[in-house]
């Protein structure tokens, strides 16, 4: 081979091998670096997953919030609690406790 051959060999490999580490490099942090795209995914898992809390804890508020409603207003969900908390009765009712 001659010399020019040879040099132009080198710079080719030479070339490549710069390239490839380029390419090589910027791969790996599209990939796996701190806003890759592994990352990305896995914070969008999460925020798909902290949705779908939110709307449980919405529909739990919601409930809670009628039912705070229920007690607030319902004549008959306050005679209820009364007497099972309380152990309340109504005028000419009789009460009666047995002992195990």
């Amino acid at each position: 081979m001659k010399r020019k051959e040879r040099k132009k060999i080198i710079r080719f490999f030479f070339r490549l091998l710069v390239w490839g580490g380029a390419f090589s490099f910027l791969a790996y942090i599209f990939l796996f670096g701190d806003y890759g795209y592994l990352a990305r995914r896995k914070l969008s898992i999460q925020v798909s997953q902290l949705e779908k809390e939110i709307e449980v804890f919405k529909e739990q508020n919601k409930n809670l919030a009628q039912e705070i409603e229920a007690l607030k207003n319902d004549p008959q969900i306050i005679e209820r609690i009364a007497r099972e908390r309380l152990g309340l009765i109504k005028e000419g009712e009789i009460k009666y406790k047995f002992i195990k």
